[in-house]
């Protein structure tokens, strides 16, 4: 499968991970852009890039989302 970036994406779509981060961090934009511990002090929007660092995304979302802290 192909990656896909933010960059190419096209304008009418809608990322759905960026979806899903806006309905579950109130600050999104904010959150995105600030280095992260649970990432290894990464910026989370670094991760956008990669399927693997959109999986990691995707899963933190689901733990924030349904309550699965480890």
């Amino acid at each position: 499968m192909a990656e896909r970036t933010l960059a190419r994406a096209l304008p009418e779509e809608r990322d759905p991970l960026l979806a899903e981060i806006e309905e579950v961090v109130q600050h999104s934009d904010l959150w995105l852009d600030s280095p992260n511990t649970r990432l290894g002090g990464m910026r989370p929007r670094d991760l956008l890039q990669t399927e693997d660092g959109r999986d990691i995304l995707h899963s933190i979302m689901q733990s924030v989302k349904y309550g699965l802290f480890t």
